[in-house]
């Protein structure tokens, strides 16, 4: 059952969002798309990746790999947080990577049509018995309102994929689609797909799992004008 639509987001705009074109079962495994990206920001992304799931009790996740490789997870969830502060949330990537091992530098970008749109540096360490490896690369991201205001939104999509940085990493793209689940909740589906060295679809379901808890958790407190800002007038170092 589609939840109840928000004031002002009709029901038939609602199961369009739910339901676009494509999502009804798992995407077809096509060439690898290794060296492509999945988006073209520029041409304004309205579509969510990724199999549509069912809305259950709790968290539902599926997990899988296609045959060339890419794995992949994706979970619906229900946050029990207005939808402008989960988006909000969604644009802070502390929430969104393991911090204790990772350096981020956020840069703006000017895209027409987006509420936010940056790239993101990012730098994970790795360790193995004695050896520390650094991988970094960067990540395009885009935040689009589907419906309502910037400050006051009933739909939205945040969708990212790497463009550039290391082979470890070969390919890795995913989505965020938050629609209403009542008037102080949101209905969340993500999407990741990776192609990565020692990467399994398992390993998405579980990052997943910590993202759904650092935005359950209050883990990084919203700065005061998190809900009013477009986007940050300069770069920021995350520690």
């Amino acid at each position: 059952m589609l939840p109840s639509p928000a004031s002002g987001l009709a029901a038939s705009s609602l199961t369009a969002l739910l339901l676009p074109a494509g999502l009804l079962a798992a995407p077809p495994a096509g060439p690898s798309r290794d060296a492509r990206p999945c988006f073209a920001l520029q041409d304004g992304v309205s579509e969510p990746l990724g199999p549509f799931l069912p809305r259950r009790d709790g968290d539902h996740a599926e997990w899988g790999t296609y045959p060339d490789g890419r794995a992949w997870a994706s979970t619906r969830a229900r946050v029990e947080l207005p939808l402008a502060i989960v988006l909000a949330k969604l644009r802070d990537h502390r929430n969104l990577k393991d911090m204790s091992r990772t350096r981020l530098v956020s840069r703006p970008q000017v895209r027409a049509g987006y509420l936010d749109a940056r790239e993101v540096d990012v730098e994970v360490t790795l360790r193995a018995l004695f050896v520390k490896l650094r991988v970094a690369w960067t990540e395009e991201w885009g935040y689009r309102v589907l419906a309502g205001s910037a400050t006051e939104p009933e739909a939205a999509l945040a969708v990212y994929q790497k463009v550039a940085g290391s082979s470890h990493l070969a390919h890795q793209c995913g989505s965020y689609l938050l629609t209403p689940a009542g008037p102080r909740a949101t209905d969340l589906t993500l999407y990741e797909e990776v192609k990565a060295r020692r990467r399994s679809a398992e390993d998405t379901r579980d990052m997943q799992r910590g993202i759904l808890r650092n935005l359950r958790e209050d883990r990084w407190p919203l700065p005061p004008d998190a809900l009013a800002a477009p986007g940050q007038p300069e770069a920021r170092r995350l520690p």
